[in-house]
């Protein structure tokens, strides 16, 4: 292998190497003040899909679904009802 061409393999590597690294981590979202468990919450946009609860973050719903899936967006913080 020469010179130049060891060279673009190396870049080539480290190019997928942060690529992979980047694609595969997400920021953290921080928790939700408030979630709302063991209720009706029926979607706005005409879905049948009924749900039983909701997590809001400042002054934005911004995830409904079941209590288990939104028990992932507590924090200590979080207040509950």
């Amino acid at each position: 292998m020469t010179r130049g061409m060891s060279w673009a393999v190396n870049v080539g590597i480290a190019a997928v190497a942060l690529l992979g690294a980047g694609g595969c981590s997400r920021p953290a979202e921080p928790p939700a003040d408030l979630v709302v468990v063991n209720g009706r919450v029926y979607p706005a946009g005409g879905s049948a899909a009924m749900h039983d609860a909701l997590a809001v973050r400042g002054d934005r719903i911004v995830a409904v679904g079941t209590a288990e899936a939104i028990a992932a967006l507590r924090g200590p913080q979080t207040r509950v009802i």
